[in-house]
């Protein structure tokens, strides 16, 4: 831009040579301080001048790392990204290696296993639906399909599908490094909970009406067939919801309540009271299906149609039977009652939504089974470590980024203008050379003053100036950069006529004409030797 803009300047008025030479290195700041002083107190005061070059010197400012203002505007980028360090999920590498996961095949407490033979009945069911009532507190996130899940970061325990009742579960997996569980894999492994159909039927209790083992008997009608579910008395109680898994044998092994292998009906007893003015009873029949686990490489990612089974019961259970039919054969009915007001009670809610909270339910015992369970130990392509990762606040980037172009942009432009009215040459020393011929020409002799400075050799040339005069005290007149026709063509020949002009810098009575005293204010269109 300075050299640019320095032809403009010279030609714009008259200065002193000494001037005229500082203007010429106006690209080094140490020469526009220079030029500041000679217009402040040399020969010819210039205070417009003055204030130019310290607004110059101000926009390119240094600062203490040696960037100018123009520089440093580019590094301001750096506050727009970082490298960040792994802390969590977000930032590790992946490489082949061993992963820590957790086991499937049963429901573990305390590092045991209670789905084997020799394990209590009782255990399993009591733990699958203690492991589920933990699903309210649970920080849960909402999906649409499956890559909203595998979007999401590891703070969502479980998630819920917002268009129809159905929730997820995805498994981690872990560096066995990583004992505090903080920056696990976010793997593509998924089991899902959801109820296939949901029913809804009016019932009532039978006055006094006993099963055979003396539990109350409820009524319903199922079409145009009259049917009856045992519940105990205890179990129920005004505006509130009582769940039921309806099969003498074990969720694990039921076959009459069974709508596949890993699929169960489950009811949901609501019953009215003065809340609801006395109203009928309703009892809701969901068949609550489990997910095989998606996208498993290794037996150890298998989650047995056994423990599916015991988290789509899970909400009923109890982990206690209900009768004693001989001394090795129990009945395993079971129930759960919640009053008003509990997260799982029913009220007012459609079939749908009630089969929701069943399978809501289920996959909270499934996600608190992997969190609990034992870990074990197998190898995987995507061992996750921690490392760094590039963050880039884009909007910040675009903004500053933009913005510099501009900047520049319009500087450009400015400068472009505002030296378009002369002809700027080359930026190079043979082209500035040549320009000066006329006016560094006067010292004469080739090579004389070769090892004076700028200052000195422009005494020299004013201090020709008089010998030129005669000998005579003579003060030199400013110069100024302008246009002439060449020496050759006749000497009246005036600026604009034919005839080939001249690039010089020298005085007006030279023949030099600056911009302002050209018609047009400006260098004339034609030939220029």
């Amino acid at each position: 831009m300075a050299k640019m803009l320095r032809w403009r300047v010279l030609a714009n008025q008259g200065f002193t040579v000494r001037q005229t030479d500082l203007i010429l290195g106006g690209e080094s700041l140490m020469k526009l301080a220079a030029l500041m002083k000679e217009t402040v107190w040399g020969p010819a005061k210039k205070p417009l001048i003055f204030l130019a070059c310290l607004t110059w010197i101000a926009f390119n400012l240094r600062f203490a790392d040696g960037k100018k203002i123009a520089q440093a505007s580019i590094a301001i980028l750096g506050l727009t990204y970082s490298w960040d360090g792994g802390t969590n999920s977000t930032g590790i590498v992946t490489s082949s290696g061993p992963v820590i996961v957790p086991k499937l095949d049963c429901y573990y407490d305390d590092g045991r296993c209670y789905t084997t033979p020799d394990a209590p009945t009782e255990a399993a069911p009591f733990l699958a639906h203690t492991y589920g009532e933990t699903a309210s507190s649970l920080f849960r996130c909402p999906y649409t399909t499956d890559e909203d899940i595998f979007q999401a970061n590891q703070s969502c325990t479980y998630f819920y599908n917002t268009a129809k009742p159905e929730f997820a579960y995805r498994y981690l997996e872990y560096n066995p490094d990583d004992v505090a569980g903080v920056y696990p894999y976010l793997t593509k492994r998924l089991v899902k909970a959801s109820p296939s159909e949901c029913s809804q039927y009016e019932t009532f209790r039978g006055r006094d009406e006993r099963d055979r083992y003396g539990l109350t008997l409820w009524h319903f009608k199922d079409g145009s067939e009259n049917k009856t579910i045992s519940i105990p008395l205890v179990n129920t109680a005004f505006d509130s919801t009582t769940y039921i898994y309806n099969d003498t044998a074990t969720p694990q092994d039921s076959s009459d309540q069974a709508c596949g292998p890993r699929c169960l009906y489950i009811y949901a007893l609501r019953q009215q009271g003065p809340r609801r003015n006395n109203t009928l009873n309703t009892l809701f029949q969901c068949q609550i299906n489990i997910t095989n686990v998606t996208n498993i490489s290794d037996q150890e990612q298998i989650l047995a149609d056994r423990n599916a089974r015991l988290a789509a019961a899970s909400i009923a259970l109890t982990g206690r039977y209900t009768n004693l039919i001989s001394h090795d054969v129990k009945e395993w009915r079971q129930y759960q009652l919640y009053p008003f007001g509990s997260v799982w009670e029913t009220d007012t809610l459609p079939p749908s939504d009630v089969g929701a909270l069943m399978s809501q339910f289920a996959i909270g015992s499934l996600s608190v089974m992997a969190r609990v369970n034992p870990p074990t130990r197998i190898p995987s392509p995507r061992s996750p470590t921690l490392g760094y990762h590039l963050s880039v606040h884009w909007d910040f980037f675009i903004a500053i980024l933009a913005a510099i172009s501009g900047v520049h942009f319009l500087l450009m432009t400015g400068t472009v203008v505002l030296s378009r009215p002369v002809v700027v040459g080359d930026d190079s020393n043979l082209v500035a050379a040549r320009v000066l011929h006329g006016l560094v020409g006067r010292l004469g002799g080739r090579g004389k003053g070769g090892l004076l400075d700028g200052k000195e050799i422009a005494e020299a040339i004013e201090r020709a100036a008089g010998a030129d005069a005669g000998g005579k005290a003579k003060e030199m007149r400013e110069v100024m950069y302008g246009v002439k026709e060449e020496e050759e063509e006749e000497e009246e020949a005036k600026i604009g006529e034919t005839g080939r002009k001249v690039l010089d810098i020298g005085e007006e009575d030279s023949g030099v004409v600056g911009k302002k005293g050209l018609p047009e204010k400006r260098f004339p269109r034609g030939e220029y030797a």
